[in-house]
């Protein structure tokens, strides 16, 4: 492989597979022959799902023998590759935004139309656009294209529509399909984009952005000026078919996140080393920034240096679209506890995290905290209450007491909470209808059944719940002889000791070392 220093030219088909290439400018000859001899150079670069290539300058074509000639790539020239899994990666520095490329794009979106009503049930992704002037319906042809504007709400794009760069789009095609595009490639340039909030528009605030960057967006390099006074939090959609993977988590969480969810990630938890959820904004993938001052306009900066290449190389797996960097520098001092809470159905499952830091306040903390944003009903929602509203990443001064939101999804009405926890405090899951507690640890999990008006049945304490223990295989409705018995409380040398379910706890809820 080329260091960075280093000008490349490709006389032949190359393929950079898994792996990272680095050049400072490339050049594919696409015909001619030698000028010493009748050999024929016939090249192309491709960039499959799992490679990257990086160029600090830029890709030129040039023609055999005269490799000093420059000029723009046509599109089969330079291919950069899609599948369902993974998206290829294509970092550089185009100062002319002249470079011509063949384009993948993998949508998991899909609809399903009811053969008796007629009628269609649409699941969506949400993407951007990464060439300039995207005709329908050249592409995403039988496709349900939208975009979305934050006073009009989804308006639906018709035949001869332009679907512009940096735009956001909602796509519904008939099933999991990639779309090829060819033309000239969005330009790498900064970009000011401008958030609005409308009087009684249907947008809500919500404005809805394209990465049309062919290279996730890092989430941790971004700052809160970026934001232009907005919340310093993108929101991504998870979609795909029930039961099927979309955005897998680092090999390291060793878990997955999937269909109907809004994940909102701020950027100082995303500079967080031990968060193990999004860390990025794919290729070409969607996500929304609100702007919740009604009346206003604001302005987002997305700066493509810093968002984009730096530390591109050095972080690795920046081509698989929905995972994180293995490193991520810290921007500021990390949270004193961290602890997410997972609950998993059938299917799908769902993470609520929770920071806990004295400098933490019950208002919004720009930067560290999401609210919960809804989707449809293919996940189950979980978040955390707070005088702001309902969380999906909550920062607070103290996690005592934090109650959980919690509604179904067609999963059914059984599942499981996971825990993973960072912090020197010890605290519980406490499960008010069932009066009893689990602590939360890395080896614990609790698994319950919904029923109806168990919404707020949990929360997070230091304490567990007194609780009486049913043993196993005791009916509780015979006689006071069988009826579930207290937990054990033992005094000793003037303390009180509670011993449950194998551990010996004190009076004020800590476990006796």
């Amino acid at each position: 492989l080329p260091d960075r220093t280093q000008e490349v030219r490709i006389v032949a088909p190359c393929v950079i597979s898994e792996t990272i290439a680095r050049a400072s400018s490339v050049k594919i000859v696409t015909g001619g022959t030698y000028s010493y001899g009748t050999k024929t150079a016939n090249g192309s670069l491709t960039i499959n799902p799992t490679g990257s290539l990086i160029v600090e300058g830029k890709i030129y074509a040039a023609t055999a023998p005269n490799f000093f000639e420059q000029r723009t790539t046509e599109p089969e020239d330079l291919v950069v590759e899609a599948n369902k899994d993974n998206t290829g990666t294509l970092i550089f520095d185009n100062e002319d935004g002249e470079t011509q490329a063949t384009i993948q794009m993998y949508s998991s979106s899909y609809w399903e139309k009811d053969p008796g009503t007629g009628k269609y049930t649409k699941y969506w992704t949400y993407v951007g656009m990464p060439i300039k002037d995207v005709h329908i319906p050249e592409y995403f042809y039988g496709a349900f294209t939208y975009c979305f504007d934050e006073k009009d709400g989804w308006v639906r794009r018709r035949d001869d529509d332009i679907m512009q760069p940096f735009e956001g789009i909602g796509l519904s095609m008939q099933a999991g399909n990639r779309e090829t595009f060819e033309g000239t490639m969005v330009s790498t340039e900064n970009i000011d984009i401008t958030l609005t909030h409308h009087e009684g528009g249907a947008g809500d605030g919500d404005n809805l952005i394209g990465n049309s960057w062919t290279a996730p967006i890092q989430i941790a390099n971004f700052v809160e000026e970026d934001f232009g006074g907005a919340y310093a939090t993108v929101y991504i959609f998870n979609t795909g078919r029930e039961g099927n993977t979309f955005v897998d988590a680092t090999v390291e969480n060793a878990g997955v996140a999937k269909a109907g969810q809004w994940l909102g990630i701020p950027f100082n938890i995303a500079a967080d080393p031990d968060y193990t959820g999004l860390k990025v904004i794919p290729a070409m993938n969607a996500f929304l920034v609100w702007n919740e001052d009604e009346g206003t306009t604001k302005t987002l900066h997305l700066d493509y240096d810093r968002l984009v290449r730096e530390d591109a190389a050095s972080n690795g797996q920046i081509n698989e679209p929905m995972r994180g960097p293995k490193r991520i520098r810290p921007k500021k001092k990390p949270a004193d506890g961290l602890l997410r809470i997972r609950v998993v159905g059938e299917k799908t499952n769902t993470d609520v995290w929770m920071l806990e830091d004295e400098r933490f306040s019950e208002a919004f903390d720009n930067g560290w905290e999401s609210y919960y944003s809804a989707c449809d009903d293919r996940s189950a929602q979980l978040y955390a209450r707070s005088a702001t509203g309902k969380m999906g990443i909550v920062a607070l001064p103290d996690l005592d007491g934090t109650v959980l939101g919690f509604a179904p999804s067609r999963d059914g009405n059984d599942y499981t909470f996971t825990f993973q926890y960072r912090g020197d405090e010890e605290y519980y899951l406490n499960d008010l209808k069932l009066q009893q507690s689990v602590l939360i640890d890395g080896e614990s999990s609790y698994p319950f059944t919904f029923e109806k008006g168990d919404t707020n049945r949990f929360y997070v304490s230091r304490t567990p719940l007194q609780a009486p223990q049913t043993p196993t295989g005791v009916d509780n409705t015979s006689n006071s002889a069988n009826q579930s018995t207290k937990a054990i409380k033992v005094i000793y040398n003037d303390k009180l000791y509670i011993i449950r379910g194998g551990r010996v706890y004190g009076a004020d809820g800590s476990i006796v070392k």
